[in-house]
């Protein structure tokens, strides 16, 4: 809790919140601004999801990019978030939204979700095949929903002169990312980072989940998992062979 006590315990031993607000539990105690009323009639799947992958997605490009209309969109990494930056661009009409990963299977669902173009990471040279699909002039926007010092570069490097790079995966504490010194008076770019879209929860979450008929939620989970199963479901989700598990508490 915001007072650095906690709700929850395991006899006598006392367990603190994720990020203040927990995970995996049937019940639990969380602050008052971290309890958002949504209507009645909302699909507690779709609100499931709208807790951080569709919301960390979708505002990155609403509230972080403001990425507008008939623009050029790169993103790397079509997992939970980066699949919602894709459908997010194309909310917002982006004219081309290109998808960048290593799995076929993500980037198959990349182009459910609103990717006109796909790259495969491990077969294609990335850097490459970028430029040929923008031109040879770079995007508008690029999204590092991977973060890895490797992909945040390669979304530097895949932006347009005065292009948005906006850097969304987390990075272990040790870890630096280096960019070309001179590419940056010279390229005029804007470099950011988006923390969970960049969102006032009590305005936003409310927000996408009135707006869930235009947003494929549902359509994210590949696949529903027993409280008992929540370790296959993690594995699953490492090992990229889900897009989003949904644990259902029978």
């Amino acid at each position: 809790m915001p007072d650095g006590t906690t709700r929850l315990r395991k006899g006598d031993l006392e367990i603190h919140h994720m990020y203040g607000l927990s995970t995996f539990g049937e019940f639990s105690v969380v602050a008052e601004q971290a309890a958002i009323k949504i209507r009645e009639g909302i699909n507690l799947r779709s609100a499931a999801l709208i807790g951080c992958a569709v919301m960390t997605g979708i505002g990155a490009v609403i509230n972080t990019a403001k990425v507008v209309p008939g623009t050029t969109v790169a993103v790397f990494g079509a997992g939970g978030v980066g699949i919602n930056v894709i459908q997010g661009c194309a909310l917002v009409n982006a004219s081309k939204i290109v998808a960048v990963d290593i799995l076929d299977e993500k980037l198959e669902f990349a182009q459910k979700f609103g990717a006109t173009d796909l790259i495969n990471a491990k077969e294609q040279n990335v850097a490459e095949a970028l430029m040929n699909l923008s031109g040879g002039d770079g995007f508008d926007y690029a999204f590092d929903a991977v973060g890895s010092p490797q992909t945040s570069l390669q979304a530097f490097e895949a932006t347009r002169k005065a292009g948005t790079v906006v850097v969304i995966g987390m990075f272990p504490p040790q870890v630096q990312v280096s960019v070309p010194g001179v590419a940056i008076p010279f390229g005029e770019k804007i470099l950011t980072g988006s923390f969970y879209g960049s969102c006032i929860p009590s305005r936003d979450f409310p927000k996408i989940a009135y707006a869930s008929g235009k947003i494929k939620i549902d359509e994210m989970i590949t696949r529903t998992f027993s409280i008992e199963q929540i370790s296959e479901a993690l594995d699953e989700l490492e090992e990229g062979r889900t897009l989003r598990p949904l644990i259902i508490y029978q």
